[in-house]
């Protein structure tokens, strides 16, 4: 579900992060424009298979993910919608809600889990990670939203975050910025 972005195409990155447990599918492309790859329907109705589908922040990419709504709103998916309250399309309550519920209507997806990725690029800090953290909690305090997981880059300290009332996943970022 690769989507043009100018930081980051996972087809870019596809010989890095595929091993015996990741496949990467990217289909042809026309013009940088996504075509959807063969196979995705077989992909996802194959109950062994764990699949992600990254389609970027917006609702362009997240029309391409309609014709999955049967699928993504089923019993054994999980919509994640991941929010950097740094960013400036998610400094605020109303331009979050406001989005999220675009990316929903065009990708006909009935429920999202929010999920935490408070980050500045590789001057990230742990007290930068839990204020974000803070910041986006107290935004979607009187919605019917919360937050379920903190996503954190690797380099930051683990140990700040042991007594988490979520889940806490440290990953390590790909996207390098110039």
């Amino acid at each position: 579900m690769d989507q043009t972005k100018g930081m980051f195409r996972s087809r870019d990155w596809k010989e890095r992060i595929e091993n015996n447990q990741i496949r990467v599918y990217c289909g042809e492309h026309f013009m940088d424009m996504p075509l959807v790859p063969h196979g995705m329907a077989r992909k996802l109705d194959d109950e062994n298979a764990i699949n992600i589908l990254d389609v970027g922040g917006n609702e362009i990419g997240a029309v391409v993910l309609g014709q999955f709504s049967q699928w993504l709103n089923g019993k054994d998916s999980i919509v994640f919608y991941i929010i950097n309250p740094y960013r400036n399309f998610s400094g605020s309550k109303d331009n979050i809600l406001f989005l999220m519920e675009r990316i929903q209507k065009a990708g006909h997806i009935q429920n999202v889990h929010i999920l935490s990725n408070p980050h500045l690029g590789a001057s990230t800090t742990s007290e930068d990670v839990l204020n974000g953290y803070k910041m986006l909690k107290k935004m979607l305090a009187d919605t019917d939203h919360t937050v379920e997981g903190l996503i954190i880059p690797e380099w930051v300290q683990t140990e700040v975050f042991i007594n988490m009332d979520i889940p806490v996943y440290s990953i390590k970022p790909m996207i390098q910025f110039l």
